[in-house]
C-alpha cells in the first residue's frame, strides 16, 4: 500500500498540471463494482463488492478537495465465521489535476460494517484513485483502498484491500 501510494505521488508530481482543466466542483454520485481481498482476520477468499457513492468536490485550480459517503457490500467472512455486511465509508479526498480531464487523488476515512452475528466492525481506510471525465457531467475511475477494522464484536481486527471501478455523474 505504501509503495503504491509513493508511486502514484511520484508519477503525479512529474506530470504537468493543465491550466484549462475541467472544473470538478460540485455534487457528484455514482456506482462502483470491484473485488475485496482479505489480508488478515478474514477467512474468505476474494469477494465481489458493489455499491454507490455520493460526494462534494471543491476545485482549487490545480487541486481538488472533497468529501464522499459510500455504501457497499464487502462480501467478506471474518475468521470467527461471521460475515461483514453493509459497509459505510466516510472519506476525505484530496487530488491533483493531471490533464484536462484527469484527477489523481488520495483518500482517508472512517469505515463501519454490520456483522451477521450482531454488532458492528469499525475502523479506517487509506486509498488512492483516479477519475477521468468522459463528458462534462460523467466520469469513470478506479480506486484502491486498504481497510483496517480495529474494533470487531468479540475483539480482534481484520484487514482487507479493495479495488473498485467507478462510474459517476457530476450535478
Amino acid at each position: 500500500m505504501k509503495k503504491l501510494a509513493a508511486v502514484v505521488l511520484a508519477l503525479s508530481s512529474t506530470l504537468p498540471l493543465a491550466a484549462t482543466a475541467e472544473d470538478w466542483s460540485g455534487i457528484y454520485g455514482g456506482a462502483e463494482v470491484g473485488i475485496s481481498k482479505p489480508a488478515s482476520g478474514l477467512s474468505s477468499g476474494n469477494g465481489t463488492t458493489y455499491g454507490g457513492f455520493v460526494g462534494y468536490n471543491l476545485d482549487m485550480g490545480g487541486s481538488v478537495a472533497g468529501a464522499e459517503l459510500g455504501y457497499s457490500n464487502p462480501d467478506q467472512t471474518l475468521s470467527s465465521g461471521a460475515e461483514l455486511k453493509n459497509q459505510i465509508k466516510v472519506k476525505a479526498r484530496y487530488g491533483l489535476k493531471l490533464s484536462d480531464a484527469g484527477l489523481a487523488y488520495g483518500t482517508v476515512g472512517y469505515l463501519r460494517s454490520g456483522v451477521s452475528t450482531g454488532g458492528h466492525a469499525t475502523g479506517y481506510l487509506l486509498g488512492v484513485g483516479y477519475d477521468h471525465k468522459v463528458s462534462d457531467n460523467m466520469f469513470v475511475g478506479a480506486e484502491y483502498s486498504h481497510n483496517r477494522y480495529e474494533s470487531l464484536p468479540g475483539g480482534g481486527e481484520a484487514i482487507s484491500n479493495q479495488l473498485g471501478l467507478r462510474v459517476g455523474l457530476n450535478f
